[in-house]
């Protein structure tokens, strides 16, 4: 299947804003569609078309009327599956995942293209096989959830909330909306209001997609102890009256940082790749130490491995274009380098979306160019940093930025002209002010601090 630019712009759009008649409808977007931040929006659009592309493959174009009650059909095509026999603990641990998402939705808020496709899924689900679909299913409609709904809330409309709750504590949505609002806009005080509707959702609702992978239920014990303890022992209850649920395990892991338990879920969940991704970072994250020049090579190893593991597994381009890019790095701090290479240049070659990825592009190019600077080569070296800068834009690069390890690795050798032709070539895609302060240095013959971003990948 094929998708196009007005596509994914169409995919964003909620019912109100819909008009078939007109192909380009990005000036219409609403508040909260503007205010999200684009990386954010990137990932879910990512997320989205994956489950599209293997959930409903024979998705056809949105037509003009809305179908009604496209949800309800979908609620009741999950009752159906729910009736079958045989089926696994993990099955039915998905499937609560998914209508605690689909229970979000609004539908007044779906464009045709969205009720279309929980149309389709609703017409197959009932004779689909096996936990895969049913994930691909959870994708597809926790992402449509991040995609329609208005999660920007002001102080006004948070106050709302915690009103309506004290009518209806039972309220999932109001509190999911408050749990990414209190995180995203962290002060004092937000904190511990945080920190109470997390421990709600786990205590009464531990399969919200408010504590899934997304990091909006993270509760930092240094700032709110009281309820990381609460949430742990929480979380903790629910694995030991369920010990073979590999969503609660998961999400356990994330709560502790437990690489054990994450070892645990990924054994029970053994054909999930996402997990199996998280799990390989999660080892290449315990390979990574402050000093460049110590990273733990056996770590790497493991994370390595496992990335092996999930790239084997993946069921799709952008999973293993995702997979790829980590594995890259990952053999890279390993110190297998002929593995780096193959894997820098495989995601140069990609073409996930039908044309060139930024992401991919510069994460190709800083890799071989610093495996190139080992060997000896600094032409090649600089060469490869020239080609990291000349990429095109992406919600990433344009957000946090792009990587300036190489950059520091050569001008530690005093190549100072390419690095400056590095910075102005970035800043054709980043805007940051410390971009310009980088040149200033340069230019009165200092040496720029590029502070994290010389560590980044």
């Amino acid at each position: 299947m094929v998708f196009s630019s007005d596509l994914l712009r169409e995919a964003k759009l909620t019912r109100r804003e819909w008009d078939p008649a007109t192909p380009s409808v990005s000036t219409h977007r609403n508040a909260a569609t503007r205010n999200r931040s684009t990386a954010a929006r990137c990932w879910l659009l990512a997320r989205v078309l994956v489950a599209i592309t293997l959930a409903v493959p024979c998705i056809a174009a949105a037509q003009d009327e809305v179908p009604a009650d496209a949800i309800g059909k979908l609620r009741s095509s999950f009752d159906e599956f729910l009736q079958r026999d045989g089926l696994t603990p993990q099955q039915v641990a998905v499937v609560k995942e998914m209508q605690s998402s689909l229970d979000a939705l609004p539908e007044e808020d779906l464009n045709p293209l969205h009720t279309r496709l929980l149309e389709t899924i609703a017409a197959g689900l009932p004779h689909s096989g096996g936990v895969l679909a049913l994930r691909e299913t959870v994708d597809v409609v926790a992402s449509l959830v991040d995609l329609v709904v208005d999660y920007e809330l002001n102080d006004e409309k948070a106050a709302a909330l915690e009103a309506k709750l004290l009518e209806d504590p039972d309220d999932i949505f109001a509190r999911t909306k408050l749990v990414r609002h209190y995180y995203t806009n962290r002060r004092a005080g937000s904190g511990r209001a945080h920190g109470e509707h997390v421990v709600w959702l786990i205590e009464n609702a531990p399969y919200a997609g408010a504590l899934g992978p997304t990091g909006w239920s993270k509760i930092y014990r240094q700032f709110a102890p009281e309820a990381y303890d609460a949430g742990r022992e929480a979380w903790r209850r629910h694995v030991e009256r369920e010990p073979d649920n590999p969503v609660f395990l998961a999400r356990y892991a994330r709560f502790v940082n437990s690489t054990e338990l994450l070892e645990r879920a990924h054994r029970l969940d053994a054909q999930n790749p996402r997990l199996a991704l998280e799990l390989a970072n999660a080892y290449l994250l315990a390979a990574m130490r402050p000093d460049e020049e110590d990273y733990d090579a056996q770590a790497a190893g493991k994370a390595l491995t496992q990335f092996d593991r999930a790239y084997a597994i993946a069921d799709n381009d952008i999973m293993r274009n995702s997979v790829l890019r980590e594995r890259a790095w990952a053999a890279f701090v390993a110190g297998r380098y002929d593995l780096a290479k193959r894997d820098a240049q495989a995601i140069l070659d990609a073409n996930p979306f039908g044309g060139p990825d930024g992401d991919l592009l510069h994460r190709g190019n800083t890799i071989l160019g610093r495996i190139a600077l080992i060997e000896g080569d600094v032409a090649g070296a600089k060469e490869h940093l020239v080609k990291s800068g000349k990429v095109p834009t992406s919600p990433v690069l344009g957000s946090f930025g792009p990587s300036m390890t190489l950059a520091s690795e050569l001008l530690a050798l005093d190549h100072r002209e390419v690095v400056r032709d590095y910075l102005e070539l970035c800043a054709v895609f980043w805007k940051a002010d410390r971009l310009n302060t980088w040149r200033a240095a340069l230019d009165s013959g200092q040496t720029p601090d590029f502070g994290h971003s010389a560590w980044s990948r």
